[in-house]
């Protein structure tokens, strides 16, 4: 594959200011289809269980509330160690890289080495607010918990209140569910990637009769 021409400097290298300007970044690229599949099919699954269970929230809140303490420990430790692998890996082929930069993905603007990393990255972000939700919920949604004693405190009556509850509770659960399914399919993403960075950066270095590019 031949050089496209596309000018890059150092400023535009390091003009991201934030994880929202890296995750625009990755949305150049459509979400992977089965990963989707799989998170749409735990949210369906949740969201008939929370239905069914719509007049017992305890019950579905004692469910959310162990979920969430398994995740966090899950997630927390996912992500140290794909901090630590993404790691050794971007430094381990600085050529490549360097090659990468100096070609545009698709006429999208950005270059493969900002395309690539950003999706790389959007796993971290993924499991980074995927972390904070996890403590949020068990913070704030613990027995006697501030959202607990601030909906207590709403001047509506006891079966309005109930009813608050209950949606709040069931409408959380399906979408904490399907969140944790897609994170984790996000995982089987991120080794694919791996795969295919190397690759993209190897074939921008020869041409289409595979000579190499000087």
């Amino acid at each position: 594959m031949a050089e496209s021409g596309f000018s890059f400097s150092r400023g535009d290298l390091v003009k991201e200011r934030s994880l929202l300007d890296v995750y625009k970044i990755a949305r150049l690229s459509p979400a992977n289809g089965s990963n989707v599949f799989v998170a749409t099919v735990a949210f369906f699954i949740s969201a008939t269980y929370s239905i069914i269970s719509f007049s017992h929230p305890v019950d579905v809140l004692s469910l959310l509330r162990q979920i969430t303490g398994d995740a966090i420990a899950f997630a927390a430790s996912i992500l140290g160690f794909l901090i630590a692998g993404f790691t050794i890996f971007v430094t381990s082929r600085p050529s490549i890289f360097y090659i990468m930069a100096k070609n545009e993905y698709e006429s999208t603007g950005v270059s493969y080495l900002k395309y690539n990393l950003s999706v790389f990255l959007l796993v971290f972000i993924h499991y980074l607010l995927f972390s904070i939700s996890c403590l949020a919920i068990r913070v704030f949604f613990s027995t006697n918990g501030p959202a607990s004693v601030i909906l207590s405190s709403i001047p509506v009556s006891p079966d309005a209140l109930t009813i608050i509850k209950s949606s709040g509770i069931c409408i959380t659960f399906p979408i904490f569910t399907a969140w944790l399914f897609y994170i984790l399919m996000l995982l089987k993403s991120f080794i694919f990637n791996i795969y295919h960075i190397v690759l993209t950066g190897i074939a921008l270095t020869i041409d289409d009769d595979g000579n190499e590019i000087k």
